[in-house]
């Protein structure tokens, strides 16, 4: 027997709070049918349905902040800033810490999709990238990606912004811009996801 979940919300909520379970099975339900049927969560399907609660999420995450209204062409690390300041948040508070890592989370779920498992997917991301390597598997995808040194919010906000993706020469070129510029991305927001375990360097 799946687990069974109210329009496959739970699913979404639990990826966005980073649990990031192995691949489950969870009861889909067709109404034209009226049948149940399973439905994987690293499926393309799985995502298709899940896409609207990630919108869902993202009312609902900015709900909770009465006043403040979201600026979708800002950069992530500027609109973020500006919620913390209307919010009055205290940077070292536990508040805060809690709210960049759900934000985090859900800017590259809304820009970057949550389904890793197709591999059309990885490959628009190394196109994204400029790659040239091979790209005919996931499995190549991820081991071009791993050769590629960029910032996950420089990334988001190439979507978000349309500024360019700067590509670095080497971890260590990464590791001083991101510390300069504070564009870390959180830890407690980057568990083994497939597209941000590819992307993601060391820092400290």
């Amino acid at each position: 027997m799946w687990p069974s979940t109210t329009g496959l919300l739970q699913p979404a909520i639990q990826w966005l709070h980073n649990t990031n379970p192995k691949p489950k099975t969870f009861a889909g339900y067709c109404p034209t049918t009226n049948r149940i049927f399973p439905l994987r969560s690293d499926s393309a399907l799985f995502f298709m349905c899940c896409f609207p609660y990630i919108k869902s999420m993202e009312h609902k995450f900015y709900s909770r902040f009465p006043g403040f209204q979201p600026n979708p062409s800002a950069s992530a690390i500027d609109e973020f800033a500006r919620l913390a300041r209307h919010m009055n948040w205290n940077l070292r508070s536990k508040v805060y810490r809690t709210e960049w890592a759900r934000f985090s989370a859900l800017e590259f779920a809304k820009h970057y999709g949550v389904e890793t498992s197709s591999l059309e997917k990885w490959q628009s991301l190394c196109r994204e990238l400029d790659i040239s390597k091979p790209t005919e598997s996931i499995a190549k995808c991820k081991k071009a990606l791993a050769s590629v040194h960029v910032n996950i919010f420089d990334l988001i906000d190439s979507r978000r912004t349309g500024a360019p993706i700067t590509k670095f020469t080497n971890v260590r070129a990464l590791r001083r811009y991101t510390k300069q510029s504070g564009k870390i991305f959180p830890r407690g927001a980057a568990k083994r996801d497939g597209f941000l375990s590819a992307l993601l360097r060391e820092i400290f």
